[in-house]
């Protein structure tokens, strides 16, 4: 009896998904708010090292290229002015500093005052640092560091920065890779640290009584602990532990301290950013409004580049990340594909790829400067089709190794049988006349080549006649990119090919140079209930 009334209760189980409608699309895409100040999935960032020409020998200059990438946003200039702010402003381009565990422009004695320091008192900096002659890391738990870190700021501010970015935000956590920080100030506040966290009990089996004259340092130099990088991989059991929470902690009250300062001195929240590297989020970066990642070579998929942005979207943040790096010697066609399909893919997720020019590149390498030649297309895109990015929410992705379950066995598009093309969707949040878009990535390693994409027109807008379109971008022509430039006007770097529905549900796609955006829009949106 109990076998047939579960027969039963399947059955109608079974009936009832069969009966349910599938999901519109733009029921599926979920309303989200970004803090002020993060960019905007229609922006375009770009970095500058410093503003260039920095000398009449520079061949490069910051503004010059800007323009020529169409750029809204130029964040991550440690070295700035307040006349090239202000130009940048002047010209629509809102400007963000950087700052860093680093301390430029030392003021005398700095050196010996802000430093890290090892158990045995020696300064300590990060590893790929330490050819860097003028080089000096403060410690976030020094008062007189913290002092000298706010003036860098307000300094900014009162250039006109909209933001601040912040480089390297692990600090002193990140540090005790390194064997630091053992300061003086370190170790008082590891001894409050204690005294508040480590119960009574707990300190008398690790030997720290009485707590309030316990110094670590002293401790770690007694028992013959490895002092700098050996430091990381010594296993000093449960106290290391708890200094290492001390010192993640103490870096996350630093930034939330100078967060506040910031905000007080401009008399607004200033909107921060860090590197994360395209895959950290950890407490210290947690503090920060959108993140900034270096995003390696080796990660750079379609694959990887879903997670991250998904990741980015559950935690309320936005994520930027660089063009892909490598620390071989490079020539700018070599890079330049996988370069491009990175731009594509972050923004059909709804991030943001900086523009490649004056990146950072590992291994000593020259920073790489891209012409606008081999990428502007692709940023100026951005700018013709804003109003398809803004607004624009996740409503599912398709392809290999890619995996979507928000519409169960019935996804509103089927891509064909060969690998390389990715399918990205996106939609105003339930808006059921706004349109639905599908960002096209090819992948391929082969030739890119025709394809058909199959669509099902009730998941759009509820069995609705629709009609589709497809938007290129137009290949590169730099009066053309000129001109669109100087009138602020983008129509004209971008080409639309009305796309025939074939049986009512498949799109003749044709071979895509790197990406197309898919716009399916009701033909009679105002039918629509």
């Amino acid at each position: 009896m109990k076998t047939l009334l579960s027969l039963a209760f399947g059955l109608v189980a079974s009936l009832t998904c069969a009966l349910s409608p599938a999901p519109l699309v733009c029921d599926v895409a979920k309303s989200r708010q970004t803090p002020a100040g993060a960019p905007l999935a229609a922006d375009v960032m770009m970095r500058s090292l410093r503003v260039h020409p920095a000398n009449k020998k520079d061949p490069h200059d910051t503004l010059k290229a800007a323009r020529a990438f169409h750029v809204t946003r130029l964040d991550w200039i440690p070295s700035l002015s307040r006349e090239f702010v202000q130009q940048a402003n002047g010209e629509g381009m809102s400007v963000s500093s950087s700052v860093s565990a680093s301390v430029p422009r030392l003021p005398d004695g700095a050196a010996e005052r802000f430093s890290l320091r090892d158990i045995n008192g020696n300064r300590v900096c990060m590893v790929h640092k330490r050819g860097w002659s003028w080089n000096v890391e403060g410690c976030v738990n020094n008062p007189d560091y913290q002092k000298w870190f706010e003036t860098i700021i307000f300094n900014f501010l009162d250039m006109g920065c909209a933001g601040v970015q912040r480089d390297e935000p692990g600090a002193n956590v990140h540090i005790t890779r390194h064997g630091a920080c053992f300061c003086s100030h370190c170790m008082a506040g590891f001894r409050r640290f204690l005294a508040a966290n480590a119960m009574p009990e707990q300190r008398r089996r690790l030997g720290i009584e009485p707590v309030g004259s316990f110094d670590y340092a002293a401790h770690l130099r007694k028992i013959g602990a490895p002092a700098g990088d050996a430091f990381e991989k010594w296993n000093g059991g449960e106290l290391k532990q708890l200094f290492i929470e001390f010192q993640r902690e103490s870096t996350v009250a630093f930034h939330r301290r100078m967060r506040q300062a910031a905000n007080a001195h401009a008399g607004r929240v200033v909107p921060w950013s860090c590197n994360n590297g395209a895959r950290n989020w950890d407490p210290e970066q947690m503090v920060f409004d959108y993140f900034i990642g270096e995003l390696s070579v080796s990660r750079t998929t379609p694959q990887y580049l879903h997670e991250i942005f998904r990741k980015a979207e559950s935690l309320g943040k936005a994520q930027v990340v660089t063009m892909p790096l490598t620390g071989s010697s490079i020539v700018d066609d070599s890079i330049r594909p996988i370069t491009r399909k990175a731009i594509a893919t972050a923004y059909a997720l709804g991030g943001l790829c900086m523009v490649p020019w004056d990146t950072y590149m590992p291994k000593d390498q020259p920073r790489y400067f891209g012409d606008p030649a081999a990428y502007a297309d692709l940023y100026g895109f951005v700018r013709s089709i804003a109003k398809y990015l803004n607004g624009y929410e996740y409503a599912g992705a398709f392809g290999k190794d890619i995996t979507c379950d928000l519409y169960g066995d019935a996804p509103p598009v089927r891509l064909p049988p060969r690998d390389g093309v990715y399918a990205f969707m996106r939609a105003v949040p339930g808006d059921r006349r706004a349109p639905v878009v599908i960002h096209l990535v090819d992948w391929s390693k082969e030739r890119a080549a025709p394809f058909s994409l199959a669509l099902n027109p009730k998941q759009f807008f509820g069995g609705q006649p629709i009609r589709a379109r497809l938007l290129l971008p137009v290949a590169y022509d730099a009066a053309k990119h000129t001109e669109a430039q100087q009138k602020q006007s983008f129509d004209q770097l971008v080409a639309t090919i009305p796309l025939e529905l074939v049986d009512g549900k498949r799109l003749a796609i044709p071979a895509l140079s790197s990406w197309g955006v898919v716009v399916v829009e009701p033909v009679a949106p105002d039918r629509i209930p």
